[in-house]
């Protein structure tokens, strides 16, 4: 009985290790990203707090608006980025303790100055930033396609 019980115990623990990589689901284990095209932003170039600007990065999984991304990184240039704001990295965002939501993410013309802001700043006052709800950074950049 022990070799069964053995054998079980051991069926549970690789078919635990192969489910996703977590560790069997534990909370503390960090997840993976969803699939789409991760792009990095840079915010705030030229800035006296962040001169190089600050680099965050956005996951975009819809055709149209990876197309447009694909475009605004060609193109260069400053152009706003948008979108509703969530707590933790999302898997992608490092080192900040944040994201944009992807489906919610805009390249918009014009955007209200409430959410314009720099990455640390975000990152310095997140329950603020999380109220608010949108971050919009008028000087965002898209610099590159993470592969």
């Amino acid at each position: 009985m022990k070799s069964l019980r053995d054998s079980l115990s051991a069926a549970a623990l690789v078919s635990c290790l192969l489910t996703l990589g977590t560790g069997c689901n534990s909370p503390s284990a960090p997840s993976p990203p969803p699939s789409g095209a991760l792009f990095q932003v840079r915010a705030c170039k030229g800035s006296t707090t962040a001169p190089s600007g600050e680099i965050f990065r956005v996951l975009l999984q819809d055709s149209a608006l990876i197309a447009q991304a694909s475009s605004l990184l060609v193109a260069g240039g400053p152009h706003i980025v948008a979108g509703q704001l969530r707590a933790d990295a999302g898997g992608y965002n490092l080192p900040w303790s944040w994201h944009l939501e992807s489906p919610t993410i805009t390249f918009p013309s014009v955007a209200a100055e409430v959410c314009d802001g720099c990455p640390s700043a975000v990152e310095g006052n997140l329950a603020y930033w999380l109220q608010l709800g949108v971050f919009c950074p008028w000087t965002a950049e898209v610099v590159a396609r993470d592969q």
